[in-house]
């Protein structure tokens, strides 16, 4: 599945907080200039790709920063995981297995 871009705080609302489809969202806060976000980015498409049941969508903090705020984001990357419009788990960081640690230990609630 391909990751999509939030640009908005409204769109963040409708396509993560808002759901109530019982489908996982994983969402990842990065910004252009940070290194471990652009070191991640493929590893998060290739989990994309993955697993197909869970949406991957991505918020520029720097053109989006009114829902990176509103998410409590302080550090770069951060990863969360939703459903049904609740974070179930949060990582942050760049590194690949604690990353797809986040999807193993959720997997029974995704």
């Amino acid at each position: 599945m391909p990751i999509h871009n939030i640009a908005t705080k409204e769109e963040f609302t409708e396509k993560v907080t808002n759901r109530s489809d019982d489908k996982c969202v994983m969402v990842d806060f990065w910004a252009q200039w940070c290194g471990p976000c652009r070191k991640i980015s493929p590893v998060l498409e290739k989990i994309a790709t993955e697993n197909p049941g869970i949406e991957v969508y991505k918020v520029n903090v720097d053109s989006n920063s009114e829902t990176a705020q509103a998410n409590e984001v302080l550090a770069l990357p951060t990863f969360k995981l939703f459903k049904n419009g609740e974070c179930l788990d949060t990582f942050k960081g760049s590194n690949e297995s604690k990353l797809r640690s986040i999807l193993a230990k959720n997997d029974f609630r995704c």
